[in-house]
C-alpha cells in the first residue's frame, strides 16, 4: 500500500494504519506463542520471536540498499506485501487455543442455563 501514495499525507496516515496492524500482530504472537507452547519452552520461544524483529529489520535494510539504488522506494514496498500474504495466510492454519475453546463453551453453559432459569423481562404471562 505504501509503494502506491502520491504525497505525504498518504504516505503518513497508510503507515500510521499499518503500525496498528502491526502492532496488534505484535501482541497476538506473543500471547499465541505463550498459549501454545509448554511452560519448559516458552522463553525460547518468545525469545525467538522478539528475535525476528530484528532480523526483519535488517533483512529490509539489505533490501533497502539492493532495490532502492535501481529500483527507487516504491518498490521496496511492493516486495515487502509478499510477508504480509504469507503472514495472513499463515493466520488461517493457526487453531484456536484450547483454554479459549472451553471458556467459551463454559460462557454458552451459564448463558443457557441463565436463560433457562429467567423468562424474558417482556414476557408476559397467558391469562386465559
Amino acid at each position: 500500500m505504501l509503494g502506491l501514495t502520491h504525497n505525504y499525507w498518504q504516505f503518513a496516515i497508510t503507515r500510521l494504519v499499518a503500525s496498528l496492524g502491526i502492532g496488534a500482530l505484535y501482541v497476538a504472537c506473543n500471547t499465541l506463542m505463550a498459549e501454545y507452547e509448554p511452560t519448559r519452552y516458552r522463553t525460547t520461544v518468545l525469545g525467538t520471536l522478539q528475535a525476528g524483529w530484528s532480523v526483519g529489520y535488517i533483512v529490509a535494510m539489505l533490501l533497502a540498499g539492493w532495490i532502492l539504488p535501481s529500483h527507487g522506494w516504491r518498490w521496496l514496498f511492493y516486495i515487502a506485501i509478499i510477508p504480509v500474504i504469507l503472514a495472513v495466510v499463515m493466520q488461517r492454519f493457526v487453531p484456536e487455543p484450547q483454554a479459549w475453546i472451553n471458556a467459551q463453551a463454559e460462557r454458552a453453559k451459564k448463558k443457557s442455563r441463565a436463560s433457562k432459569s429467567h423468562p424474558p423481562k417482556n414476557a408476559r404471562a397467558c391469562t386465559s
